[in-house]
């Protein structure tokens, strides 16, 4: 089963959260805008969940996760990785050396201590539920061997196409003239929804609710059903 992939991310985040979704034992991927702890990189940031929130990871649960950690390790520096917690441990790589000697494992506890986060649970600030990553800013996501160029996520040109395409095809108030909506929509939903961003499916289902991607004043009725008078 792949894992579910929530939160907000960078575009090459989003790239590495698909290529780690896909190792056996990862429930969930959870990417997200703001720095747990007021620190910069935020956006270059996930946590891979391997069990439920709050509860330590048990004998399966953990072997999971010291496979997916191994992973990681081994594609550390494909994978833009700057720095990984697990189980109360934490290493540093290369470009985010900033505590430790790097390439080697410490103890995280000091750090957990001075690093408090939004949740008081053990299990979770000590990351025994879930490993926490942090990628290089900067960073540009590289495939493994044999992979698709972007493991199966589309670029945005493509993204932008597909849209304006549907969109023209289906011609909605065909009185109207189309202009192109896609990279719009993919810039809206990306930068301009708030702390937690549409899906970009959400908002081209939106767009085609309210006005059928075209430049109309909207309705509520659902795309087409304008009847012109």
């Amino acid at each position: 089963m792949v894992a579910t992939i929530t939160g907000t991310y960078n575009p090459e985040v989003r790239k590495v959260a698909k290529e780690l979704s896909e190792l056996p034992g990862v429930l969930e991927v959870y990417t997200y805008t703001n720095p747990p702890h007021g620190r910069t990189g935020g956006r270059m940031a996930m946590d891979l969940r391997v069990a439920p929130w709050f509860q330590k990871s048990n004998a399966e649960q953990k072997g999971h996760g010291d496979d997916i950690v191994s992973y990681i390790e081994t594609n550390h520096e494909r994978l833009g990785i700057g720095y990984m917690i697990w189980f109360n441990r934490w290493i540093e790589y290369p470009g985010m050396i900033a505590a430790t000697s790097g390439n080697a494992w410490v103890n995280y506890e000091p750090f957990r201590v001075k690093w408090v986060g939004p949740s008081a649970d053990l299990n979770t600030t000590r990351h025994e539920d879930h490993i926490h990553i942090q990628i290089l800013t900067g960073y540009r996501y590289s495939p493994p061997n044999g992979q698709p160029p972007t493991f199966g996520e589309k670029s945005d040109e493509e993204k932008v196409r597909i849209i304006d395409e549907y969109f023209r095809e289906k011609n909605y108030y065909p009185w109207i003239e189309y202009e192109p909506v896609g990279a719009t929509i993919l810039d809206v939903c990306r930068n301009e929804t708030g702390s937690d961003p549409l899906w970009l499916s959400t908002g081209c289902s939106l767009v085609e609710q309210e006005s059928g991607g075209k430049n109309i004043f909207g309705c509520d009725y659902g795309a087409g059903s304008l009847i012109r008078g």
